[in-house]
């Protein structure tokens, strides 16, 4: 009974994790979608561009950063492929540790 318990915990845990990975990696594409879309002039800033900017730049920013110090100004930003790389690679460890 304990051990059924336990894997139920631990399968929900996992799956939490997964989910809240899941969308911050779509909160990331959307975002970078959104700023094509902005940059090309296609879509103005409105609300929903403003909302998915201020809640990936708290995610986005120390990546940023952390890129900046190792390689310098560069002319593209990779903070987005690199959060999504990482996401990548906690999910990953999500699934290995449950």
């Amino acid at each position: 009974m304990l051990s059924l318990l336990a894997r139920i915990t631990f399968g929900t845990v996992e799956y939490i994790l997964i989910a809240i990975i899941s969308m911050v990696e779509l909160l990331i594409v959307i975002r970078v979608v959104c700023d094509w879309l902005l940059r090309l002039d296609i879509m103005r800033e409105n609300r929903f561009s403003a909302t998915v900017f201020a809640l990936s730049e708290p995610i986005l920013s120390p990546i940023r950063g952390f890129i900046m110090r190792l390689t310098g100004a560069l002319s593209i930003d990779l903070s987005p492929l690199a959060a999504l790389l990482l996401c990548e690679l906690l999910s990953w460890l999500v699934r290995l540790i449950f």
